[in-house]
Formats: C-alpha cells, structure tokens, sequence
C-alpha cells in the first residue's frame, strides 16, 4: 500500500504533470512519492488523467485535505494569541 503524500508542493508538481499529459513523467513521480509499485502508480497516475479518484488520488487528497486542516488550526491558534496580547497589552 501506498503511503500519503505530503508535501504540497510535491503533489502540485503531480497534479501538474498530469495536467500536462505527461503520463509516464506522472508514474514515476508518484513512485518516488508514494512508494508504490508500478502497476499501481500506473493506474492512479491513469485514473487521475481521466478525473476519477482512485486509490492513490484519495490518498493524495486525504493527505492534502489533513495539511489543509493543521494550518487552519494553526493561523486560529496564531489569532487567538494575538488577540490576548492586544487584550493584556
């Protein structure tokens, strides 16, 4: 089974070559990524190419999606902090 990805910037590249059709360029990536096998690589890579999610496409937006909810915890967090210092300054 293939582990999450990340790193946004690395998943924005994926998602870029894809866009741009670059099948194998995309399989590799995700490889690298992923540490996938090629077979499932191949049809992730390809059912991203179609727009269906697949196995390895959740896992890249389940990672994204988990990344996205840490800095919205952190920037409230960072919110909170700075309203007590205007309060107790």
């Amino acid at each position: 089974m293939a582990k999450p990805i990340v790193d946004s910037r690395r998943e924005a590249e994926l998602r870029a070559l894809i866009a741009a059709g670059d099948k194998l360029g995309a399989i590799k990536l995700h490889r690298e990524l992923t540490g996938a096998g090629l077979k499932e690589s191949k049809e992730t890579v390809e059912a991203m190419l179609e727009g269906k999610p697949a196995g390895g496409a959740g896992a890249v937006q389940a990672a994204s999606g988990r990344a996205t909810m840490i800095l919205v915890v952190v920037l409230v967090a960072a919110l909170v902090v700075a309203a007590l210092a205007l309060v107790a300054g």
